[in-house]
């Protein structure tokens, strides 16, 4: 099958399937991940807080007896019932920072005990607005109308059931596609891309692949897994603020245009050295990448991951995404590419002799 293709296939299913914070372990998608992974991997395991991951035994003639780590997130930001009122509309609170002003007029599933349940994001209309009309909408200013009376509401739906975007899968223009929860899903994909690329290499280091929950809220699903791992480096997947129109000049400093590969994260806390390997590789390989300054803790995985046991030598690999955290999150397959093709280069170096 053409790479191109295997990767939309993957996205579609993928993204199509569930995975807010807190509900990871119950979700199709980790079912899903732990298939992917089993495709390739000596051995899969996951844990209770949602996290799953696969690995592959090194067995060169030189094996370091190295562990190298590569994540991703796969939990994804959503909403969650606060309150189902007396008229059977239902109110709900922010799940890991979906963008409210973004919200009007979109579907939504509610996943309810018995089932899943389509609803729809509405706000008062501008003729019968009191004030401020012109406002963008806070999420207190927003209901989910199911079409279901009061009592049917009130027994189908309950506090605490989580509520998700239901945007389908959209390939656009020029190898670009957009759906939610490409943040992280997209990383995710670039691992199974990789995984693709080394089928049946030997490898000279034990190398773990983690697709892990939890980032979005407080990134408990990284460090319980690194901790049960224990690996010597890390690599962190995940994605970016994507250029778009109408960006302020002293924003665009912040943001990868799409198309223009693998961003290589540069911050206090992640590795110097790492970061210069995959850097020279990428040059050298002619792989297209920017490199992403990050002056604070990276707002990911990372932080979190390079702190767990006695610290862990990590790095940041991100793919450029427009419209994060909303129901049109859009990304270009040529940088997902970018991201699986370095790290199958890091990858085929990592535990040799002298090392890259």
């Amino acid at each position: 099958m053409d790479n191109t293709k295997r990767i939309k296939e993957l996205l579609q299913i993928l993204t199509s399937a569930h995975a807010p914070n807190g509900y990871e372990y119950e979700s199709e998608k980790i079912q899903l991940c732990h298939a992917e992974l089993s495709k390739y991997c000596d051995k899969v395991e996951s844990n209770g807080h949602g996290s799953v991951w696969g690995v592959i035994f090194g067995g060169g003639e030189r094996k370091s007896g190295k562990k190298l780590l590569i994540s991703a997130h796969i939990d994804e930001t959503a909403m969650m019932v606060s309150e189902v009122e007396s008229e059977g509309f239902i109110h709900v609170v922010n799940l890991g920072g979906v963008d409210a002003k973004t919200l009007s007029g979109k579907q939504v599933d509610i996943i309810a005990e018995s089932d899943n349940y389509i609803g729809v994001v509405c706000v008062n209309p501008p003729h019968l607005a009191v004030k401020d009309k012109d406002k963008a909408p806070s999420l207190n200013d927003l209901v989910i109308d199911t079409g279901y009376d009061a009592k049917s509401a009130k027994d189908l739906f309950k506090t605490g059931d989580y509520v998700c975007f239901s945007t389908g899968f959209t390939p656009l223009l020029d190898n670009k596609i957009s759906a939610k929860a490409l943040d992280n899903t997209a990383s995710a994909v670039a691992i199974f891309d990789l995984l693709h690329r080394i089928n049946k290499k030997t490898l000279d280091c034990d190398l773990y692949l983690l697709l892990n929950s939890g980032e979005e809220l407080n990134h408990n699903g990284i460090m319980t897994s690194t901790y049960r791992i224990q690996p010597d480096e890390a690599i962190v997947l995940d994605v970016s603020h994507g250029l778009f129109s109408g960006l302020e000049n002293n924003l665009k400093h912040k943001c990868g245009a799409l198309g223009n590969g693998v961003m290589i994260g540069i911050a206090p806390i992640l590795s110097k050295n790492i970061t210069a390997k995959l850097i020279k590789l990428a040059a050298d390989n002619r792989i297209a990448y920017t490199k992403e300054i990050m002056t604070g803790n990276t707002g990911t995985d990372a932080a979190a991951l390079c702190c767990v046991r006695s610290g862990i030598p990590t790095a940041l690999l991100s793919i450029p995404l427009r419209y994060m955290h909303t129901a049109v999150e859009t990304a270009d397959i040529d940088d997902i590419v970018s991201v699986s093709g370095l790290l199958e280069l890091y990858v085929n170096e990592y535990g040799k002799a002298g090392d890259l």
